[in-house]
């Protein structure tokens, strides 16, 4: 589309006064600039796609009405008397009438915008505040469009102006912290565009009431199993609860129905005939939410804490690739989650020689570029780690290869190939070229948004129709120019600093290979030769636990030579994925010389061996221990109390597992012994993987 030549915007600025209501600034307004990235920032990862938090900046000027005002905190003197016969003649000016009045001349002053003035515009509340809205209106040839919504951020006061910077509704995103540990996602998986809503519903009360987003709906019951489509699909379900004819409500459990996008299906024990119908309370979609087609990124069960609920989100984001910041949308400011058009080609708009641009090239640079990426994470089906690798050949030729690791978290939400391909791929085409060739400047365009393609035609600088992606964009005002500066690519990203941010660096010596593993996941494919654990694991890191645990006041004996089956001490659990399994056991072992045995020393000892069974046939010895001691006096009093105990990590296949442990004595018939097991405990820790 021909960008037209001639233009004559005008635009107006209004700001939310909570009691004054929408206050017109627009003939107040000396210039603004409105950032979707700094333009100026080439090179320091705050451009474009990167910055995702727009800017307007704009400066006021105060009125030059000259206005007389009094101080507030004056006095007049309570002994002053006004003389009756003073006449007052309707000529008298009203400020030489309050003069006369109160006895003190006025000051002359200007109407001002800072918050402390004594201004209209700031009746009550000051209307330059933290967070006042503000609105950038665009009007030509009577179309009225909005621009941006913005919320103040800082507000700077001077003698003739105040400067103001504003920021979108991310800010208040920015500012919700989420302190307690919340959990996001299913074990079927969560559509990613459904998990950023559940994030901002519970932990951003002050960017969307519940009350506005919280939906009822009822229905009648004709049959068991019944289907029902709700107007949205729920981005959380609140209740789901059946109401007999008696009118007794019953909230059903998650057992009792099945949701499958806005359809929701119940399974109840009573009669339908019996019952009067259902009722489903829950989230509906946010109204500023924009998600244009389905992410195809699920999300399984992981943590989120301590951090803020932007951070939370953009998480998920950069995570699938994808943007997620506020753009315009059909007329409406819009937090919008949506895949950076990559492939596009087409041109959006196209600038001719006839209009009054300008192109320069930039500095051009490789340091940012990365032509070879490397994934690694962990497969949910193996519950190994995994890499891939993806590469840009025509790159590598032209830059030589500039290789990029990506470590993601075991928790991470990337845990399939297909994933990781998906990001590695995404991370390679913002990556594989140089960060910016081109800055357009031309006459004020509002239209033109990031990820837009440019057609050049302008046969002084070329003689082709030159493309460009807009990484960044910056519209100005000011009297006397009104312009739009660009930066672009020869193609268009998603972002770069996203990615670097992610990268894998070296570090300064070899890691360190023994010792106590910090506080998180024991990964036995991590671990180097050597390399020890101890039991200090991340309560985020469990997925559950079993524990076996017996008390008693006397003891199991033998005085067996071979091995049999301590009584009252075994563990059973199932595994339905290959997963990491943390084992520990304790027993309190006694010993003795038996009957029989002569002189007045003889040495006892017993062994004790726990065993890991797998569907009923022995897997693996765990660990064998011996217990012994000398018994200097005759008589059957048990010699020793101690306590024998293991640990180990092992990673096991799926299927059905039992911990079983053996006793037996250490030495031949000539000095019988008697081992007995007292307390006695196994437990299972279960990793997530």
């Amino acid at each position: 589309m021909l960008i037209p030549r001639t233009r004559y915007p005008k635009f107006a600025m209004y700001i939310r006064h909570p009691l004054l209501g929408r206050v017109d600034v627009t003939s107040y307004v000396d210039s603004w600039e409105f950032k979707r990235g700094d333009v100026g920032g080439i090179g320091t990862g705050g451009s474009g796609a990167d910055s995702v938090v727009s800017i307007l900046t704009f400066t006021l000027r105060n009125s030059g009405q000259n206005l007389y005002a009094w101080d507030a905190n004056a006095e007049v003197d309570e002994t002053r008397q006004i003389d009756e016969s003073k006449e007052i003649p309707d000529s008298m000016p009203a400020k030489d009438f309050f003069a006369y009045l109160f006895g003190v001349d006025p000051e002359l002053q200007i109407e001002s915008f800072s918050p402390r003035a004594n201004a209209w515009w700031n009746e009550g509340e000051p209307l330059l505040d933290d967070s006042r809205k503000v609105e950038l209106w665009e009007s030509e040839e009577g179309e009225l469009k909005l621009r941006c919504i913005m919320l103040i951020n800082e507000v700077k006061p001077d003698k003739s102006r105040v400067k103001v910077t504003a920021l979108d509704p991310a800010q208040i995103l920015q500012r919700a912290y989420i302190l307690d540990k919340k959990t996001y996602g299913t074990e079927e998986g969560t559509p990613a565009e459904t998990v950023i809503q559940q994030i901002i519903v519970e932990n951003a009360p002050d960017f969307v009431s519940l009350d506005e987003i919280t939906s009822t709906e009822s229905f009648d019951i004709d049959t068991n199993p019944q289907t029902f489509t709700l107007q949205h699909e729920p981005i959380s379900l609140l209740s789901v609860s059946v109401t007999n004819v008696s009118l007794t409500s019953r909230e059903l459990s998650p057992a009792e129905y099945t949701v499958n996008g806005n359809q929701i299906t119940i399974n109840i024990p009573e009669d339908p005939l019996s019952m009067f119908g259902v009722t489903f309370v829950y989230t509906k979609p946010l109204d500023f939410f924009y998600c244009p087609v389905p992410s195809q990124f699920m999300i399984t069960p992981y943590e989120v804490q301590y951090k803020t609920v932007w951070e939370a989100i953009q998480d998920i984001a950069t995570q699938r690739g994808w943007y997620l910041g506020f753009k315009m949308v059909n007329g409406e400011w819009k937090l919008s989650f949506l895949e950076p058009p990559r492939s596009k080609t087409t041109p959006d708009w196209t600038l001719t020689a006839d209009d009054d641009i300008y192109t320069q090239d930039l500095t051009i640079s490789a340091k940012d570029v990365r032509n070879l990426i490397k994934i690694t994470y962990r497969d949910k089906s193996t519950g190994k780690r995994e890499s891939v690798i993806v590469e840009d050949k025509a790159s590598q030729a032209r830059h030589g290869l500039m290789a990029m690791e990506i470590e993601e978290a075991d928790t991470s939400n990337i845990d399939t190939e297909e994933e990781a391909l998906r990001m590695a791929n995404s991370a390679l085409h913002d990556l594989s070229s140089q960060t910016a060739t081109t800055n357009i400047n031309m006459p004020l365009f509002m239209d033109i948004d990031l990820f837009d393609i440019i057609a050049v035609e302008n046969q002084f600088l070329s003689s082709t129709v030159d493309l460009f992606a807009v990484d960044s964009v910056s519209h100005s005002w000011s009297k006397g120019k009104m312009r739009t500066d660009l930066i672009c690519s020869g193609k268009v990203v998603g972002g770069k600093k996203r990615w670097l941010m992610k990268e894998t660096r070296a570090g300064r010596s070899e890691p360190i290979t023994r010792g106590d593993i910090a506080p998180e996941q024991i990964d036995t494919d991590r671990l180097g030769t050597g390399a020890t654990t101890t039991e200090k694991i991340a309560e985020r890191a469990i997925t559950e636990e079993e524990v076996f645990q017996f008390q008693t006041d006397g003891f199991d004996t033998t005085n067996s030579e071979t091995p049999v089956l301590i009584p009252n001490y075994s563990l059973e659990f199932t595994l339905n994925n290959t997963s990491i399994v943390f084992l520990n056991g304790v027993l309190t072992v006694k010993l003795d010389r038996g009957s029989g045995a002569f002189g007045l020393s003889s040495d006892v000892q017993g062994i004790i061996e726990w065993e890991l069974y797998k569907d009923g046939i022995l897997a693996e010895s765990l660990w064998r221990g011996i217990a012994s001691h000398s018994v200097l006096e005759e008589g059957l009093s048990f010699g020793l109390v101690t306590s024998l105990s293991f640990s180990k990590a092992l990673l096991l296949q799926a299927g059905n597992y039992q911990v079983k442990a053996t006793f037996c004595t250490g030495f031949p018939s000539a000095h019988p012994s008697v081992v007995g097991v007292g307390n006695r405990s196994i437990h299972a820790i279960i990793l997530k993987r």
